[in-house]
């Protein structure tokens, strides 16, 4: 890393070159001006170090910037009526609200409860008309970015109140209560401390509580039924109101709007994060406090006093990122992958390992998980409800049978209410049947668009303990083989050589998923319901991609491995496959043994 050229910086001309966010740093890691649009930082605060990554997002082949100006055209033309390139304040009322952009169905709900765009807040230069640069300029000040954040660090809560009341399978149990649960489990004697006998039994415990005897263990079959101690209806409604904006951040992360620009809050942020003793006098942060190298820690502590005030700490996102990856939406070949800085791997590149879409950064205390889900969802048959519902609701409200909706008679109705100048798209004051249904169409395709023109990153606490560093493969449930591994946690995890582990020996994990489409900004119902009781729309089997076509039928559960209870033949067969015996016939093996269908 270049010589940080904050050492050569008095104070006042520091805090000068922080509001112009722009250094020598920035410039040395390579993003020119025109590339920030494609960049998004953020500084990940673990509880190791606090993390500066930097993302490089490309969206069906393109820069993710030029998929959402290419929305945002479409979305324009399809206001501009007249199609004289800029819209009228008639055009411009019909916008969408940002919020309806981001739902999964059309924004029926959403629509709703946000209100519809007003002239004076879209017409940034007051001439009476709005241009595709202010239609823009509107939603990007109303969260609807290319990139977005979402900070749910308690994901399953409404999910599993839902589910409860709604019927359906179980839901997924809270992540504290997953860890709390195999620990206890696997600690036999209660005395908190997990010996290597204790480890080594491991595979025994945790089948015991394989329900449906699948040989998989969930997190639902480790975690006893957890009873609901709180109140349904209140719950609920808080469930539905919207969430605060995740612009600013949290204590976990911390958003960087503008590459080496630091955010306002991350000093803040920083501050609590790390102060955990009075020796961080003045709120000045040590070099062992924020569990930073000294190759990283020196550049930034421009006085050399040994800690970090508040310009110094300020001074943390104008330079080299530690980490530097690269996210491609719709690539069959490497969706995630490493990519140097100014050259060279950034610093924790090595900590870093890729199993597909998941990326896995290691920091001893703390382990994040950074996973691209890459979906594309139509509208499904919420949207097929939602139409009859609705058909429904137009008769009704037709009181003179007349075939259409004035606005006296939409205006008890609030799904008419709200939307009647934009369901009305030849503004005669007269909504028919086949407008409403044209209009819902619409916004399904628009949803649709915008999906492909944004990207969330979604961040959770996923600290489900032992079970998480057990399961290797990520895919949320252990396997024996898997399970087998458990054994070998002592080693790794002991690092004081004390012979046991205790809880707080297990690091936390934190999942970092990137997704198309926008932030919910509340629970969203629509979502819960199709996915709960309608599926996703997938009917795609996983099955092992390796292997003769024995190991492959054989491999009931799709866990990579055929056990002796998924083997068919005899015994004797069985352990001449399983060359290292450890009970379980690999991948490889299969390979080796062949064709048992042609040589049995």
């Amino acid at each position: 890393m270049k010589t940080f050229l904050l050492c050569a910086l008095s104070a006042g001309a520091f805090v000068l070159l922080l509001m112009a966010g722009e250094t020598p740093a920035l410039r040395s890691a390579g993003v020119s001006p025109a590339q920030r649009d494609d960049v998004q930082d953020f500084v990940f605060l673990a509880e190791a170090r606090p993390v500066l990554v930097r993302l490089h997002v490309r969206m069906d082949g393109k820069p993710l910037s030029a998929a959402w100006d290419d929305f945002m055209k479409y979305l324009f033309a399809y206001l501009d009526l007249n199609g004289d390139g800029m819209l009228s304040k008639q055009e411009a009322e019909r916008a969408p609200p940002a919020a309806q952009l981001g739902s999964a169905f059309g924004g029926l709900i959403r629509a709703a409860q946000s209100s519809s765009p007003k002239m004076e807040a879209l017409d940034g230069d007051k001439d009476g008309k709005v241009s595709l640069a202010e239609l823009s300029a509107y939603y990007r000040n109303n969260d609807f970015q290319p990139f977005q954040f979402q900070l749910d660090m308690t994901p399953n809560e409404p999910n599993g109140l839902m589910a409860l009341y709604t019927g359906g399978a179980r839901p997924d149990p809270a992540v504290a209560a997953v860890s709390k649960a195999i620990f206890a489990l696997l600690d036999s004697d209660n005395d908190g401390k997990l010996t290597a006998k204790e480890l080594g039994a491991a595979p025994a415990v945790l089948l015991a509580r394989d329900e449906n005897e699948d040989e998989i263990v969930t997190t639902q079959e480790v975690t006893p039924q957890a009873k609901v101690k709180t109140d349904f209806v209140a719950s609920m409604m808080r469930m539905g109101g919207p969430r605060k904006s995740s612009s600013a951040g949290n204590d976990y992360l911390v958003p960087v709007a503008v590459p080496g620009k630091t955010p306002a809050a991350l000093v803040r942020h920083l501050q609590k994060r790390y102060i955990s003793s009075v020796k961080e006098k003045n709120k000045k942060l040590s070099r062992e406090a924020l569990g930073l190298d000294e190759a990283t820690f020196a550049p930034l502590d421009a006085d050399q006093d040994g800690a970090l005030d508040d310009i110094e700490l300020a001074a943390f996102v104008q330079r080299e990122p530690d980490l530097c990856v690269q996210l491609r939406f719709g690539a069959a070949d490497k969706p995630l992958d490493l990519v140097p800085v100014a050259g060279r791997p950034a610093l924790l590149a090595s900590r870093f390992h890729k199993l597909d879409a998941v990326g896995l950064l290691d920091l001893g205390a703390t382990r994040m998980e950074l996973r691209l889900r890459d979906e594309k969802k139509g509208p499904g048959r919420l949207m097929d409800i939602a139409k009859e519902r609705l058909r429904a609701q137009f008769k009704s409200a037709d009181k003179d049978n007349n075939g259409y909706l004035d606005e006296k008679e939409a205006k008890p109705m609030r799904e008419f209410s709200r939307d009647f100048a934009r369901m009305d798209r030849d503004g005669d004051g007269k909504l028919f049947e086949k407008e409403m249904l044209a209009y819902l169409d619409d916004m399904v395709e628009l949803q649709q668009r915008a999906s492909g023109a944004c990207v969330t990153l979604v961040l959770r606490d996923q600290s489900r303990g032992l079970f998480d560093l057990l399961d290797s493969n990520r895919d949320g449930r252990l396997s024996v083989r898997e399970i087998k591994q458990a054994p070998k946690l002592l080693a790794k995890l002991d690092r004081q050589g004390k012979g046991y582990l205790e809880a707080k020996d297990i690091p936390r994990s934190y999942q970092l998923t990137m997704r198309r489409g926008a932030a919910e900004r509340g629970f969203n119902q629509e979502a819960f319901f199709a996915e709960r009781y309608f599926g996703n729309g997938s009917t795609e089997e996983k099955t092992a991609a390796r292997g003769p076509g024995w190991f492959r039928k054989m491999d009931r559960n799709r866990d990579g491995d055929v056990s002796r209870k998924e083997f068919l033949f005899r015994d004797e067969l069985f352990r001449k496959i399983d060359t290292d015996g450890d009970g379980l016939i690999s991948v490889e093996e299969a390979e080796k043994a062949g064709d048992l269908s042609r040589k049995n």
